[in-house]
């Protein structure tokens, strides 16, 4: 019978929340009805009158999800309602009565287990009874782990051999280990390896041959250290062949094969690779790429070998280390590791192959390598052209011998690295090398600190206070002007300011406006005698915090009103005067900031100030009078 239309705007209605079937209208709820209800939201089943609580009304819920079982009355849980429910959801056969769990209704459960997190749970529910090899079977081949479960007489050849061929993934143990001893045959062994090569460390010793031992090495995965992958091999199986698939998959192995093997042809690729290895993959600890190339044998550590290693990654050595879990922000979640450079490839060359060519190429490819240049073969020519790549803080030129700094060499370093001025001897430094120096780095004041006081002309320290604003620090009174100082405040000044090294008497009304345009907060090293009310007004219109520093004469009406309306933390209403403290400023005060109401005096206290105050931020209720909260609130609750 086809439902009424009001039965059906009710089940359009109300059907997604379960609830709402407790409360059905009398004249809607009939079998029909309860039918349509529990194949929208099955869980409508509790709420069934038990007069309509019927076998076609509970088959209809199981068919749309089995759990619900649970609230089908042991009545009519019939075996087609049972078998209806664990066909949708295997989980149902915990709600089903002992009586009814036959082998196919067992098998049908195991079968349609969803989200299976414990494989115990696949035949927790199962009578021992009915653990026949069909329903194990089922559940080895939903989750291997089952096997741990499947009691002794029923793990058949079959049942092992479905399980081990089921156990892909290692980081979750092997299903050998649980198959029986007399059951592990030398085909059985031999699926479990070529799914899972750690498998082969519950292979009986009689079984291990070249051929499964081989197998497993290459089905090895996630291998954390390298040592593993032989040693479950037994030493008379370590062949060549075995031993080349485990150094081909990670080239620590070789630490632990046989040395007769080591000096073979085939493993000469491997070597090479190795000598050419600068970013290792991350193996469990912070490997560095040299650790590979003190495991090559020394007849295959040739020059051009080295060679090869300085051109990967320009001769930066690399360390690898994972990302640190939940680091949203910086980090790819896609990329497991990340790497810096800790050192130069160079550094680990062996003293006898550092030819001056490799050198000169090391240098060529990273300033820094010459630190680890012999000085033996450190040429002017060599120099040079380490000097002419930036390296780390200073330059290369501090790895350069004295002997060798020479005008072109300390020349062409200043050039590249303003900051390698402070390793140029006093001797060699001219104006023109200084000038050269401040106009390349400006970081943290610049290279003026390295310049000679005899060097410091007009020309250099322009040029240093162009570069970087802070230069002024270091520039001698005498030969700050105006002008330079001018400059040096324009430069910067948005949280600090150059100002503080600028002579009282070059503090004129131009430089402390610049500086106060910059950052209000500068008003406090402007002298008195240059604060006018042009230069008060500009600071206050940065910060109206900086109303604290104005001269009381000069905190006119006008310049409070702009005080308060520019305040960015705080209100700067507590540093007015009394009596600038008009309607109009206060007025102005409590729209930008509500808590200002605190320093209003009371006799300009109205309840339309306080609505504006509070409507700002509701915390200024608490400045309101007393007298006038209750009004307040109530304005405030009629505007919503």
């Amino acid at each position: 019978m086809a439902l009424s239309k009001k039965q059906e705007e009710w089940l359009d209605k109300n059907s997604s929340d379960a609830e709402n079937f407790a409360n059905v209208p009398e004249g809607l709820s009939t079998e029909e009805f309860w039918k349509a209800a529990v194949a929208k939201n099955v869980w409508a089943l509790k709420y069934v009158p038990e007069a309509l609580k019927t076998e076609a009304v509970c088959l209809v819920a199981m068919q749309k999800d089995g759990f619900a079982l649970q609230c089908v009355p042991e009545a009519l849980k019939t075996k087609a309602v049972c078998l209806a429910a664990v066909q949708t959801n295997g989980w149902a056969l915990q709600f089903v009565p002992e009586a009814l769990k036959t082998e196919a209704l067992c098998l049908a459960a195991v079968k349609n287990m969803r989200n299976v997190q414990d494989a115990k749970y696949l035949l927790e529910y199962v009578p021992d009874a009915q653990k026949t090899e069909a329903v194990c079977l089922a559940a080895v081949q939903t989750n291997w782990q089952a096997l741990k479960y499947v009691p002794d007489a029923q793990k058949t050849e079959a049942v092992c051999l479905a399980a081990v061929q089921e156990n892909n993934w290692p980081d979750d143990g092997t299903a050998l280990e649980y198959v029986p001893e007399a059951l592990k045959t030398e085909a059985l062994c031999l699926a479990a390896v070529q799914t899972n090569g750690w498998a082969l460390r519950y292979v009986p010793e009689a079984l291990k041959t070249e051929a499964l031992c081989l197998a497993a090495v290459k089905r090895m995965q996630n291998v954390k250290d390298a040592k593993y992958y032989l040693e479950y091999v037994p030493e008379a199986l370590k062949t060549e062949e075995i031993c080349f698939a485990a150094a081909e998959r990670n080239s620590w192995a070789l630490k632990y094969i046989p040395e007769k093997w080591k000096i073979t042809d085939r493993f000469t690729d491997i070597y090479k690779r190795m000598m050419t290895y600068t970013v290792p993959i991350y193996r469990g600890e912070y490997d560095y790429f040299h650790d590979d190339i003190n495991r090559v044998p020394e007849e295959l550590r040739t020059e051009g070998a080295y060679f090869a290693l300085l051109k990967v990654n320009g001769g930066k050595m690399y360390k690898i280390v994972p990302v640190v879990p939940g680091d949203y922000n910086k980090r790819n979640y896609l990329v497991p590791y990340d790497r810096f450079i800790v050192g130069n490839a160079l550094e680990f060359v062996p003293e006898a192959y550092k030819t001056e060519a490799l050198c000169l190429y090391a240098v060529q490819k990273d300033g820094d390598a010459l630190e680890f240049v012999p000085d033996s073969k450190k040429t002017e020519a060599m120099c040079l052209a380490a000097v002419q790549q930036r390296g780390s803080w200073g330059g290369p030129i501090k790895f350069v011998p004295d002997a060798l700094k020479t005008e072109a060499v300390c020349f062409a370093a200043v050039q590249t690295n303003g900051w390698a001025l402070q390793y140029v001897p006093e001797a060699l430094k001219t104006e023109a090398m200084c000038l050269t120096a401040v106009q390349q780095s400006g970081d943290w004041g610049g290279p003026i600190k390295f310049v000679p006081d005899a060097l410091k002309t007009e020309a250099v320290c322009r040029a240093a206070v162009q570069t970087n604003c802070w230069a002024l620090e270091y520039i001698p009174d005498a030969l700050k002007t105006e002008a330079l100082c001018l400059t040096a405040v324009q430069q910067c000044g948005d949280r600090d300011s150059p100002i503080k090294f600028v002579p009282d008497a070059l503090k004129t009304e131009a430089v402390c406006l610049a500086a106060v345009q910059k950052n209000g907060w500068l008003l406090e090293y402007v002298p008195d005698a240059l604060k006018t009310e042009v230069l008060c007004l500009a600071a206050v219109k940065t910060d109206g915090w900086m109303l604290e520093y104005v001269p009381d004469a000069l905190k006119t009406e006008a310049l409070c009103l702009v005080a308060v309306q520019s305040g960015r933390y705080d209100t700067a209403l507590r540093f007015v005067p009394e009596a600038q403290k008009t309607e109009a400023v206060c007025l102005a005060a409590v729209k930008k900031n509500g808590y200002a109401l605190e320093y209003v005096p009371y006799a300009l206290i109205t309840e339309a100030l306080c609505l504006v105050a509070v409507k700002e931020d509701g915390g200024a209720l608490k400045f309101v009078p007393d007298n006038m909260k209750d009004a307040v609130k109530a304005a405030m609750e009629k505007k919503g």
